[in-house]
């Protein structure tokens, strides 16, 4: 994904849930990812960032030779935004459908797992 010169680094932390499902022969199935409840009327786990602003995008690997990806190919993936914990925060974007057939098609993971390659 493009980004413009007001980008900037930060680390934190917050917790999420990847939910992962096997078709009948074994393969991985389309899943999700989610982020916790806030923090407010829950008990941990939960999400508690002060100042959130934190993006997670689940997309395919990056093979060898391929340092930088076009932004369809981030797109074809899922993608988390969580700006704020105010009720208003229409950004905010806690839960989606991460699409593993598509993700892993030709690598080494679009395969039965638990068999070796």
């Amino acid at each position: 994904m493009a980004c413009d010169p007001g980008c900037r680094y930060g680390e934190g932390s917050f917790q999420f849930r990847l939910r992962f499902a096997l078709d009948a022969v074994g393969k991985l199935a389309p899943g999700r990812i989610e982020t916790l409840p806030w923090c407010r009327n829950t008990a941990p786990p939960c999400t508690a960032l002060i100042n959130p602003e934190v993006a997670v995008i689940v997309a395919p690997p990056i093979f060898a030779g391929h340092e930088t990806q076009p932004e369809a190919v981030f797109k074809s993936g899922a993608f988390l935004n969580v700006i704020s914990e105010a009720d208003i925060a229409h950004e905010n974007i806690l839960t989606d459908d991460i699409p593993w057939p598509e993700l892993l098609r030709g690598t080494a993971w679009d395969r039965p797992l638990g068999v070796s390659p």
